[in-house]
């Protein structure tokens, strides 16, 4: 994981503290943004690369004067974030960074949903199972045969215990 970007909030405080007092630091990875603010207490936050869907940059005309903007960050998968967007206050060479996290969201996102649609297989050795051509007329199987049937892979070994416990839930409409 290289470190792509690092900058701290350019703020009103900053500035008039002669950057004694940074209420914000930020890191980009290729991986995560790294928010990390405050000044009396602190609170650390993390957004990976791949849920990032798109970034948007705004200056106030004080925010101009100084050369800087807020970035904000839009993130599709706020069940994994916790949150919609998280914003990048008063950074400069905000135009850059947009392009920037732009770039590797992108491939962070392409890489992402190639793995969440990879199938890993666990392969511990002997003879591969080859499942049987389909019949026409092939009898229902009782669920519970079926399960017993999963149950014997899993402790052969062939099965996953995510494996079995997905094959368990299809079986029992869970």
């Amino acid at each position: 994981m290289s470190e792509l970007w690092s900058g701290e909030s350019k703020n009103l405080t900053a500035l008039a503290t002669g950057g004694k007092l940074i209420s914000a630091k930020y890191r980009v990875t290729s991986e995560y943004v790294y928010l990390d603010s405050g000044i009396v207490s602190s609170k650390g936050e993390q957004i990976p690369m791949w849920a990032i869907r798109d970034c948007d940059l705004n200056a106030s005309i004080l925010q101009k004067a100084r050369g800087v903007a807020n970035l904000r960050l839009i993130c599709e998968h706020n069940d994994f974030t916790g949150k919609r967007e998280v914003v990048l206050q008063d950074i400069e060479g905000a135009k850059e960074l947009r392009d920037l996290v732009n770039k590797h969201s992108k491939e962070a996102r392409i890489a992402h949903e190639v793995q969440q649609k990879t199938q890993t297989v666990n392969y511990t050795g002997g003879s591969p199972i080859v499942a049987p051509a389909p019949t026409a007329a092939s009898p229902v199987e009782d669920p519970l045969e079926k399960l017993e049937k999963l149950g014997n892979l899993l402790a052969k070994g062939l099965l996953t215990q995510e494996e079995f416990n997905a094959q368990k839930a299809k079986l029992l409409g869970l």
